[in-house]
This record gives structure tokens, sequence and C-alpha cells, in this order.
């Protein structure tokens, strides 16, 4: 990539070899989604995207390039959630979800379970770090399933995101 030179990719070997899938990182460079869009090869992406981004038309149309959809932060719906689930529920593409929602936040919110739960396909959590020209990684970790079949507490929730951040920590 240009602007960051060459990414060191490690982890690729952890990827399901069929299926699709959800990668969930942290969110700190405003090119993470480009990063991953042109770094995994092995499958074909969508994203989601705040929907203030697709108001500029250029943008909007990089956007559309990258398979991004629009979410309104401010007013989620359920059809933030179903579409997803039902691109991955088809084995249509694969999904990159940054939890934090914003380059600004840690704080992870937790969607991504509950569209990992209903579509019943493996996260993978993934973190990309900008260090230096060609000095930058991205990291893949092992998958990992949802196993719950019931509903998720605000405690299971807490956990699950606890456990992700180590995974994060960890890669």
């Amino acid at each position: 990539m240009i602007y960051v030179g060459r990414i060191i990719v490690k982890g690729i070997e952890n990827l399901p070899k069929s299926g699709s899938y959800i990668i969930v990182a942290p969110h700190h460079h405003f090119i993470d989604a480009i990063v991953f869009a042109t770094q995994i090869r092995a499958t074909d992406f969508f994203f989601i995207a705040k929907k203030e981004l697709f108001k500029n038309k250029i943008f909007s149309w990089f956007l559309g390039k990258l398979n991004a959809f629009p979410v309104d932060r401010k007013n989620p719906s359920l059809a933030t959630l179903q579409f997803p689930i039902k691109k991955l529920t088809e084995n249509q593409q694969s999904f990159v979800i940054f939890p934090t929602g914003s380059r600004y936040s840690s704080q992870l919110k937790s969607g991504y379970l509950l569209i990992a739960k209903s579509s019943k396909k493996p996260i993978v959590p993934a973190k990309f770090e900008f260090n230096s020209w060609g000095r930058s990684r991205l990291t893949i970790g092992k998958p990992y399933f949802i196993a719950s079949d019931e509903r998720l507490s605000k405690k299971e929730k807490k956990i699950l995101n606890e456990e992700l951040e180590l995974k994060f920590a960890a890669l």
C-alpha cells in the first residue's frame, strides 16, 4: 500500500478454508478497512460504515467499491444486524467489523456477538498495527464460535468482550 509501504501479514493460515466468516478487529486507523480488503485476498468482504461517510460522492463511490453499507450509529435499526446475518448465512461474502465503532473509542460494542451467534459463523480476531513505513503488520488470530443458543446476558456479553480484548492483546 502506498500510505504504509509493505504490510507484513501473519496468521493467514488461521482463516477458515471454506465458508464465510467474521473478522473482528480494533479500529485505530482511517485505512483499516482498506488494509483488510487488500491484504486478505482469500475471500471477498463487506464492511459496515457510518452513514455520514456516504454523503461525499467520491467517498461514497469508494465505500461502494469496498462493499460497505451504511449504518446510522445514533439510531441503529434491526436491519443493521439482519443485513450481515443474511449475507453471511448465504455465504455471499465474509464480514469485517470494527466493534469499537470508531477510531477514537476502545469500548467494544456487542453487535458482532449477535451477528456471529445468529449466522453461526466463526469470529476471526485480527489486528492491524501501523508501525512505520514498511513495518506495519496485520495479524490474524484463530477462529472461534459463539456457542450459546440462548440470548446472551449482559454479563455474558461483557465476558466475551473481555475475552476478545485478550485475543487482540495476544496478537
